[in-house]
């Protein structure tokens, strides 16, 4: 026998749905069910995917961003509402100006153009240390074309980052460095609410070395400090984001393979009050269901060293 190469299997929504309703017996093998009981399991996969967010262990949303700093600035907006500017990492591009920008300039000229489109979010490093945001007009060779124009002088070499999307509200910081503009990492302490109230001077000016990050609704803050000496410093952001929802039948899950037995089975666990299964069939789902999640929860931690050393007396 040959093997079919492929490893791309998955399931959309009607999928799952459709298996999980075959589970409990509200439908036949090949039946489609009705349009209420579709969106009855919609609602109930949607609830069951947000409630596993509270596992923290999906390592596959673990994901890099960047935050880009602003002078003197301590709190940032974290999600897609925000004025502030936060990028997944693979969607950020750094680079420096190849040529001196005048006060009120309406283009730069830089050292790349790679991974910067029009319509992105593009910000210049300033002489006095502040940055100025704009969106990109047009790119003609290595002339970026702004869709204002600066409120100051910058140099030759001085920083520029462009990205396209802000990050969604990430459920939670759990590692985060300071980036110089040689791309040099310092790592920042990630701090509770109560040791970020207890520090005396929140508005001290210098380098980041410490940060607290609060996940409000709809956006999230980070609360940075020191506040920031300059706006050419980045902060590397290690984040678990959002699982995505189920908004249309063809969408696929955002979970990995080994995860699709736990959602159908879960999922029909979910159904079973709503459709009288019988005490003998509950049993059976219920089993299989718990299976399926330890078995994906068992895989889904991160393979790492453990150390033990003797306590300090």
């Amino acid at each position: 026998m040959t093997s079919s190469g492929s490893v791309d299997f998955d399931m959309t929504q009607n999928e799952i749905i459709n298996d999980a309703l075959v589970h409990i017996g509200a439908i036949a093998a090949g039946e489609t069910p009705s349009a209420e009981d579709s969106t009855f399991a919609v609602r109930q996969l949607n609830r069951m995917v947000k409630a596993w967010q509270a596992t923290g262990a999906h390592l596959w949303t673990r994901r890099e961003a960047i935050m880009f700093l602003s002078l003197s600035q301590g709190r940032y907006t974290l999600g897609p509402n925000s004025t502030d500017h936060a990028a997944e990492l693979d969607d950020a591009a750094f680079t420096t100006l190849a040529s001196g920008a005048a006060s009120g300039a309406s283009s730069v000229t830089v050292g790349s153009v790679t991974n910067i489109a029009t319509s992105d979010h593009i910000g210049v490093v300033l002489d006095d240390a502040t940055i100025d945001w704009f969106t990109v007009s047009s790119i003609a060779s290595t002339t970026i074309t702004l869709s204002g124009t600066l409120s100051g002088a910058a140099a030759s070499g001085n920083a520029v980052f462009a990205y396209t999307t802000r990050i969604n509200r990430p459920l939670r910081v759990i590692a985060a460095q300071r980036r110089d503009t040689s791309d040099n990492d310092t790592p920042i302490r990630i701090i509770s609410n109560e040791e970020y109230q207890r520090l005396p001077n929140k508005t001290q000016t210098g380098k980041p070395n410490e940060v607290y990050y609060s996940s409000e609704i709809p956006d999230g803050f980070l609360h940075v400090w020191s506040e920031p000496e300059t706006s050419a410093d980045r902060l590397l952001l290690t984040c678990l984001f959002p699982l995505e929802d189920f908004d249309a039948t063809a969408n696929t899950s955002d979970f990995p393979q080994e995860w699709l037995d736990a959602l159908t089975w879960n999922l029909a666990k979910q159904l079973m009050p709503g459709y009288g299964v019988p005490s003998d069939i509950r049993a059976e789902i219920r089993a299989n269901a718990k299976e399926a999640l330890d078995a994906a929860l068992a895989w889904d931690v991160e393979e790492t060293s453990t150390f033990f050393a003797p306590a300090e007396y």
